[in-house]
């Protein structure tokens, strides 16, 4: 006998969920479950346990429950592959929307998975976002800081959205249907941020120092006007002892001994001087270097 999957919408001319609109509602079979795969606008291969099976976007309804290793793997090798484990349950739809980014950082997207719940009327949508901590809104109304369970939605269409700082925000229909847990995991992807400064950027040679401006004039002799400029840690996915931190390091290199952590969020003096993609602060009494990839020079 044939599966039954019950669509909520379409995409284009393609037979696929909008990503959110899951669920493989009734299953007349109790060993299949099913599995979409999309790579938007990157066409890739889709791999399971290390075996080809098809092109993005794909779509089984006739997998076996199990536990699953799903790779995709982008045509252009300038995109950097994807995988993950999936757990692939009896009855229902399980939908990955992955963007493919040039690193891994740069990458992201969203795992659509569903669980019955014991009270056939309730409805339950649980968001966890890698990294921790994603501000989490479902039709425009914060939730707070993920992991968020949001408890008696209507069943049909809704919307939520991820933003955090640095990061790319993301934004998807879901579909709430009575009697299941809705499982969203939304792993960010980060933001192509090259730190820029609103004044002169200060590069350091020996012990002469020489500020370009960004209007591409001639260098001058850096001014004492710059002292005391802001450093501001953004997020970076690292955390120590439970606390989101960047690494500080003695030199302005990643094997340069670590002096300590700075949180994020907190703000240090910049010390006019940027090296190799570093910038130099004072931390507590040390002087210190963080990556520029993660801080704003305000």
């Amino acid at each position: 006998m044939k599966t039954l999957f019950v669509w909520s919408r379409l995409l284009g001319s393609l037979a696929i969920i909008v990503a959110g609109a899951l669920l493989l509602s009734a299953c007349t079979t109790k060993n299949q479950s099913g599995l979409q795969v999309l790579s938007n606008d990157i066409p890739s291969a889709v791999y399971l346990d290390g075996k080809y099976v098809e092109r993005t976007p794909y779509i089984s309804k006739e997998l076996k429950p199990a536990e699953y290793s799903l790779e995709i793997r982008p045509d252009d090798p300038t995109y950097v592959p994807y995988q993950t484990k999936l757990s692939l349950k009896t009855g229902t739809l399980t939908v990955v929307n992955w963007q493919p980014g040039k690193r891994p950082e740069t990458s992201g997207g969203v795992i659509f998975e569903t669980e019955p719940l014991r009270d056939k009327k309730a409805t339950e949508l649980l968001i966890t976002t890698i990294p921790d901590g994603g501000i989490i809104y479902v039709d425009g109304e914060a939730k707070g800081l993920a992991p968020v369970t949001v408890r008696d939605l209507s069943k049909g269409e809704h919307q939520f959205e991820v933003k955090l700082p640095s990061y790319e925000s993301i934004t998807k229909p879901i579909n709430i249907l009575e009697g299941y847990r809705v499982l969203v995991t939304v792993k960010l992807g980060k933001q192509d941020y090259v730190a820029t400064f609103s004044a002169q950027t200060i590069v350091s040679t020996g012990s002469a120092r020489v500020a370009s401006s960004a209007t591409g004039a001639a260098p001058t002799t850096t001014s004492s006007r710059v002292t005391g400029t802001k450093v501001t840690i953004r997020p970076t996915g690292f955390e120590q002892d439970g606390q989101e931190v960047l690494r500080v390091r003695a030199e302005s290199n990643s094997s340069s001994t670590e002096i300590g952590f700075a949180p994020v969020g907190s703000s240090y003096s910049f010390l006019q001087e940027v090296r190799d993609g570093w910038i130099k602060i004072q931390f507590g009494n040390q002087v210190g270097w963080v990556s520029q990839q993660f801080v704003t020079v305000e």
